[in-house]
């Protein structure tokens, strides 16, 4: 008998039985692929027409052919395969290194393995050994990759069933972000305004009081590091600050990364946007020298790289740390948790402030909510309970504490 060249079908009668007892009569169209055979099935009236559009889709969305994939393709192999189909040239280079830095820590057991043989404990071990000792967005990011590459396996012939479906999420919990108080941050702005004016050698001086004016900026607006180091002195006018690019590394044909600026290109559409430009914000950066067309960038007129910038904020908060010894050192996305705290709890709307932090969904603003015990009792205490009935909670709350004392 002839071998079926890849894409060929062929119709297999089916049937099944029903809830009520009856039999559903129906037919089922195999595909034949390098990976095996893909089954398409329908019941009912028209169940052969059915069938086939199924397969004729699936085949559609593959440029009119079926998957010519071995099915003993490994799974580290098959997660780079997919990778490099699915996201090469449709995500940025910065998220698609760490999808393959992710890639790259499936443990070498699983990785080594055939897609098909794997059990779902088997993909539970490996999740879990991939976000060991990581974030809680981290562990998410993962979980949601590792789904990715196993329903595309299904959808491509390799495996029969979708052990994505399977895996169960690990449940980690977000740690309190880190934020500076009220009192906290306008000390750190008084050091900021001040930063650097005293010092004699020209490109320290400027290097210097570019970093305390970013800090005042950050503090007071909620910028991002890249969408900061990517301002220009024409997004800045009339109390408005305009964000409509960041400063991120890329991947050049050299295989280096290298800093780059794209007009209209943010961490993602929400990035851009308008906001209001606070007095002591608008301050902070007229006090610095406009020689180049960005605000914070270098002498040679190119936009500052963030480990640059990192090095300098570094040397910000170990003289802060020495002028302030309790002022705590926070990190440059630390000082937008600030800002998103200290407006929350000046009663700032959460959808506002969603625009203003540039978040494509609300949840990612609530995560900077940060109500402290005070605050939390005040919130108890808040619910007016009835006189008696609180009084006589306090009373069985006294007995008990009797009777504990006489068995003791």
């Amino acid at each position: 008998m002839r071998k079926r060249a890849d894409g060929e079908g062929t119709w297999i009668p089916v049937e099944k039985k029903l809830k009520s007892g009856k039999i559903s009569k129906g037919w089922r169209y195999i595909i034949s692929t390098a990976a095996g055979r893909k089954p398409f099935t329908a019941y009912g009236s028209g169940a052969k027409e059915r069938a086939k559009e199924k397969a004729d889709a699936w085949k559609a969305a593959r440029a009119g052919r079926a998957v010519a994939i071995s099915k003993n393709i490994k799974l580290g192999e098959w997660a780079k395969m997919w990778l490099k189909t699915a996201k090469k040239g449709q995500v940025s280079d910065d998220w698609y290194a760490q999808l393959e830095h992710m890639i790259d820590s499936i443990p070498e057991d699983a990785s080594h393995k055939q897609v098909d043989k794997l059990a779902p404990i088997e993909m539970q071990g490996c999740y879990a050994a991939m976000v060991d000792g990581k974030s809680k967005s981290y562990t998410d990011k993962a979980l949601t990759l590792l789904r990715a590459i196993l329903r595309a396996a299904r959808a491509n012939g390799i495996t029969g069933t979708d052990l994505g479906e399977q895996l169960k999420p690990i449940t980690k919990i977000e740690p309190l972000r880190q934020a500076y108080t009220l009192k906290q941050a306008q000390m750190v702005i008084e050091f900021a305004m001040q930063y650097g004016e005293n010092l004699t050698n020209k490109r320290q001086r400027r290097t210097a009081m570019q970093i305390g004016s970013a800090v005042v900026v950050l503090l007071t607006t909620g910028l991002r590091k890249g969408e900061l180091l990517g301002l220009r002195w024409a997004d800045v006018s009339s109390g408005r600050l305009v964000v409509n690019r960041d400063a991120r590394y890329k991947v050049g044909e050299d295989g280096k990364r290298h800093v780059v600026v794209t007009e209209g290109e943010a961490k993602n559409q929400g990035s851009l946007r308008v906001i209001p430009m606070p007095p002591m914000a608008d301050a902070a950066i007229c006090r610095l020298p406009r020689d180049g067309q960005y605000i914070f960038g270098t002498t040679h007129d190119t936009v500052m790289s963030p480990r640059n910038f990192e090095r300098a904020y570094d040397l910000f908060m170990s003289h802060l740390r020495e002028a302030h010894p309790d002022l705590p050192a926070r990190r440059p996305h630390e000082c937008r948790h600030t800002f998103a705290t200290l407006s929350l709890d000046a009663g700032a709307n959460l959808r506002i402030l969603q625009l203003m932090l540039g978040h494509t969904q609300l949840t990612t603003t609530a995560r900077y909510l940060h109500p402290d015990f005070a605050q939390m009792q005040a919130a108890q205490n808040g619910v007016k309970w009835d006189a008696g009935c609180n009084n006589r909670c306090n009373n069985q709350a006294k007995e008990a504490d009797r009777s504990a004392e006489k068995k003791a």
